[in-house]
């Protein structure tokens, strides 16, 4: 799998998961925020690729990498909003398998304020699998 198909992937399984419950923005895709709504960021950072098995051809490497939504909510609206749609955020990737891709347990981290907005990151850990 490329590294474009990967990051297809990826984002088609959000978009159609998350459907309408905020606008969605992608990396290096012109975005406007909304103003004083809530809305999230999606980023897929490849970490590391290895070969796992020895030998020139048919080998096997695993990319890793970590995927993030960055959630935003309006500042002094309280955590419920960010916390709920965190755990829709987490739902859409926890353990699933998809298009060559596994993920892994997602985890929450509360940043705080970031301008007019409460930020909070979900992130999962993910792994492909590509025979060369």
């Amino acid at each position: 799998m490329s590294n474009a198909a990967e990051l297809l992937a990826i984002e088609d399984r959000f978009k159609n998961q998350w459907a309408a419950a905020t606008p969605i923005a992608y990396e290096n895709v012109a975005f406007v925020p909304p103003s004083n709504a809530a809305w999230v960021r999606l980023s897929v950072l490849q970490a590391s690729s290895q070969q796992q098995t020895l030998g020139a051809s048919n080998a096997l490497h695993r990319t890793v990498g970590v995927i993030i939504v960055s959630i935003f909510t309006p500042k002094n609206a309280g955590g419920k909003a960010a916390a709920t749609l965190a755990d829709n955020a987490a739902a859409i990737f926890r353990n699933k398998q998809f298009s060559g891709i596994t993920c892994r347990s997602p985890y929450k981290q509360t940043l705080g304020q970031s301008g007019d907005y409460h930020q909070v990151n979900v992130s999962v850990d993910y792994y492909r699998d590509d025979i060369y």
